[in-house]
């Protein structure tokens, strides 16, 4: 039996707000055989040219540009989607979705939030064949390394796997920030292994393991998170505290009580009142 573990999104076609397209574009358009760096893998012919973003010798460097009242959006709401710019090699997108991303490593988007850019949300267009990318801001990975090692170990063993590398992404024309480039689990993906058709399924949070909870038998179902938990207030950063006791650590938890009544407090925690 096979399994899929998915992570993210999209698939589209071209479109931009410049007169013309970069010098990457359209030498990649021009060249009737991909570079010898493409990967043997089988897959769509028609989209070999985004192949230059995953180069182990190239950073790509992006500018994303989104107004006051998206900024303020994403502040208040930052899985939500607002509008913006992509630009990459002086050929500028828009207008693109933006938001932020992200659960234990989720920082907000006045820090340095991992992003969603989706080029079909608002507008009929992809970038280099691909309708969305993933910017992860490597928050909780000191190396900055895991995710661009770890996609590349499974790719080089057959497994259906993201392609990864790194690139400069600056906000607002703000400073250069390195994030984790991270391909979109989407149709585009999963063509190069297997035929897109069908359902694919995405899953987030937590495996407990008897360390996290009072008992890990499925058999009794208590699941009450142990105090001093790592689950404990780390949950989908969107997710309803409201009704978790007091201190309620402004952030839901982990697991099959978090957001209701049941959950574990943590002993000195910040508290939320919800509505203020």
């Amino acid at each position: 039996m096979e399994y899929w573990i998915a992570l993210l999104w999209f698939s589209g076609c071209a479109g931009h707000s410049t007169e013309g397209p970069s010098d990457a574009w359209s030498s990649a358009h021009a060249t009737t055989a991909p570079p010898p760096f493409i990967e043997d893998v089988p897959g769509h012919p028609d989209n070999w040219y985004n192949e230059t973003l995953w180069d182990d010798l190239i950073l790509p460097v992006f500018h994303v540009q989104i107004s006051a009242e998206a900024f303020a959006s994403l502040m208040m709401n930052p899985y939500e989607w607002v509008e913006g710019s992509f630009s990459y090699e002086d050929v500028t997108y828009e207008p693109v979705g933006v938001r932020c991303k992200g659960e234990n490593s989720f920082l907000p988007i006045n820090q340095k939030c991992s992003l969603k850019i989706d080029f079909n949300r608002f507008a009929d267009m992809d970038f280099m064949g691909l309708e969305g990318l993933t910017l992860n801001n490597m928050s909780n990975d000191t190396t900055m390394m895991h995710e661009r090692l770890a996609y590349r170990m499974y790719r080089d063993a057959g497994i259906p796997a993201s392609r990864a590398s790194h690139a400069q992404v600056h906000l607002n024309g703000g400073t250069a920030a390195l994030y984790a480039l991270v391909e979109d689990v989407d149709s585009d993906m999963i063509r190069q292994w297997h035929d897109p058709e069908g359902s694919m399924f995405e899953v987030w949070d937590v495996d407990f393991t008897p360390s996290y909870v009072l008992d890990d038998n499925p058999d009794n179902g208590d699941f009450h998170l142990l105090p001093g938990s790592p689950a404990i207030d780390s949950g989908f950063p969107g997710s309803d505290y409201c009704s978790e006791p007091e201190p309620n650590g402004c952030r839901a938890n982990m697991g099959a009580y978090g957001g209701t009544s049941e959950a574990t407090s943590a002993e000195g925690a910040e508290h939320c009142t919800c509505g203020e």
